[in-house]
């Protein structure tokens, strides 16, 4: 898109990505993507403002974001933002923001929990490092 502001987000899925067809045949994955600002009052942290961003890929992406992705999945989506204005049933002008995809992928907080890395404290006093144990001086260090 020309001259469209360009966004990064992070952000958690709403919902597992819908996979339709095209009637021409082309997938399209159509994904809600949710970003929390992030607040501090009194010095604690918490959940501000939510904004939801609707975003769709096509073809090849689609099916693969359709596979991978799971609702709750943290994701970061990069792209153009775009806004379509359009009238409730109870007349209200409403507004939906969305971006028009250029790159999307799981945050390391995703391949972590998926793996089974990361959050699990490591024994004491064990360790599978070989480099934290010391190396003899009659040997070279390589």
């Amino acid at each position: 898109m020309l001259n469209a502001p360009q966004i990064t987000i992070e952000g958690r899925l709403a919902a597992d990505p819908l996979l339709r067809f095209t009637p021409a045949g082309n997938p399209v994955a159509n994904m809600v993507v949710v970003a929390n600002q992030r607040v501090q009052k009194g010095g604690e942290w918490s959940d501000g403002l939510a904004q939801f961003y609707e975003i769709s890929l096509w073809k090849n992406d689609a099916e693969v974001c359709a596979e991978i992705f799971h609702k709750g999945d943290q994701v970061l989506v990069a792209g153009d933002l775009t806004a379509r204005t359009y009238e409730d049933q109870s007349g209200q002008t409403q507004t939906r923001l969305g971006i028009f995809v250029r790159s999307i992928g799981p945050t390391l907080h995703t391949l972590a929990k998926r793996s089974g890395i990361g959050g699990k404290p490591r024994a004491t006093g064990t360790t599978s490092d070989p480099w934290a144990e010391a190396i003899p001086a009659d040997e070279p260090p390589f």
